[in-house]
């Protein structure tokens, strides 16, 4: 996937970003809900993990993963 230079994507806002990824990544519609879930979690424990600058934020989901 490229990045079409869209203003609407930014680290502030990932959502878009998110939809995009599952969208053309996850075959079904169930896979696709799965997925956006993951990714929007990766993206909330990303945003810890820079707030905080503790890496260990992260290590749930790398652990489930």
């Amino acid at each position: 996937m490229e990045y079409d230079g869209d203003p609407s994507i930014s680290a502030r806002n990932p959502r878009p970003l998110v939809e995009r990824i599952s969208r053309e990544l996850a075959s079904g519609e169930g896979v696709r809900v799965g997925f956006t879930d993951e990714l929007e979690r990766f993206f909330d424990l990303l945003e810890q993990t820079i707030m905080t600058g503790d890496t260990a934020w992260l290590d749930p989901i790398l652990y489930d993963w």
